[in-house]
């Protein structure tokens, strides 16, 4: 497991798994097929952080709703 140095970040507690790229692309394949199917939008948690004292979810999302979208510029 990487070691995940945030001063609040506590790993007993919050765990985030380390994952190759191949299995980032396979993850991003099935949300996208969740989208093209049935939804406007499926994100997958990958782990809680806290960062100043607040929790902080760390999400992948897919998307196809304008709102949701970040900058591209």
């Amino acid at each position: 497991m990487t070691n995940h140095t945030h001063p609040d970040y506590d790993p007993e507690v919050m765990i985030m798994t380390d994952i190759t790229a191949q299995q980032v692309s396979k993850i991003i394949d099935e949300l996208a097929e969740d989208v093209a199917e049935q939804e406007d939008e499926a994100a997958l948690w990958l782990g809680t952080l806290q960062i100043n004292g607040q929790r902080a979810q760390v999400q992948l999302l897919v998307t196809t709703i304008d709102s949701h979208f970040v900058d591209e510029n």
